[in-house]
């Protein structure tokens, strides 16, 4: 697990991001791959809509690309339109619906 935290210029915490790096063996079922998957994130509400997602995302990209990683995945509630608004504008794509019974 890998974490990072944005702070203003007095250190306090704006944000959050957690990531696992994982190297994916080939199956039946699937190609092999390295992936980071972005396990949490999160801003203080007052911080959002000022670029510290972006910012926590941006670290999570440069650690993929050093890492040699082949995807990126992320998963959000269904519910939750303003996240996935917010990923969809730093250029995630849905590939996958999951889908539960209670």
């Amino acid at each position: 697990m890998v974490a990072y935290v944005a702070e203003d210029e007095t250190g306090l915490p704006l944000g959050y991001v957690l990531v696992r790096v994982s190297d994916r063996p080939e199956s039946p079922f699937t190609w092999g791959a390295k992936v980071i998957e972005v396990d949490q994130i999160g801003v203080a509400a007052e911080q959002r809509r000022h670029g510290v997602g972006a910012v926590l995302l941006h670290a999570v990209r440069l650690l993929a690309e050093q890492s040699g990683t082949d995807r990126l995945h992320l998963t959000v509630w269904g519910f939750n339109e303003s996240a996935q608004a917010f990923f969809v504008s730093q250029g995630f794509k849905q590939s996958m619906l999951r889908m539960t019974d209670p």
